[in-house]
């Protein structure tokens, strides 16, 4: 059944209220917290994109909510968010198909970055002493994907570095 333009207007305001104290708890360091707010926005992605395309005549790059979830979900092994991402793709292939990302393609992206990070957190747990700059010879795969995951942890909290010659964990 179509959304009046009342309802599209209230998911409008809901998904940017949502996306906004996402974008707090980021800030705030409660990444976590970003990630489940940010996913209970999605009930609303829909009703806003059809608000804004039609009434604000707006072309989506991107979508906010799902942007925040592609990027710390993974950092997070929260698993279960990224198959519910792919449920919502799969249930409402307007969003998917709307967006000028390719957000299929996103999805499979961050779900390879989470076995990689689940991979490098398996080695750090095993080996305390981990020279970054050896990640990529240890582990295989690319230097950059490992160091790019080491750093995001760093940022967020989740490891600490020390300032040897070069970073060790």
């Amino acid at each position: 059944m179509a959304k009046t333009k009342a309802e599209m207007a209230e998911d409008r305001e809901r998904y940017h209220e949502l996306v906004a104290n996402a974008q707090l708890a980021l800030r705030e360091n409660r990444f976590r917290e970003a990630v489940k707010i940010a996913s209970s926005s999605w009930k609303h992605i829909d009703g806003m994109m059809q608000f804004e395309r039609k009434y604000e005549n707006k072309e989506f790059s991107n979508i906010e909510a799902i942007d925040i979830v592609l990027e710390y979900a993974p950092l997070l092994f929260e698993f279960t968010v990224l198959n519910e991402l792919a449920a919502l793709l799969k249930a409402q292939r307007r969003i998917d198909r709307d967006a000028s990302d390719d957000l299929a393609r996103n999805l499979s992206e961050a779900r390879d970055r989470m076995w990689a990070a689940h991979q490098l957190w398996n080695h750090l747990e095993i080996h305390r002493n981990v020279k970054m700059d050896e990640l990529g010879s240890t582990l295989g795969g690319s230097q950059d994907t490992w160091r790019a995951l080491a750093e995001a942890w760093e940022t967020m909290g989740v490891i600490r570095r020390t300032p040897k010659s070069d970073a060790q964990f």
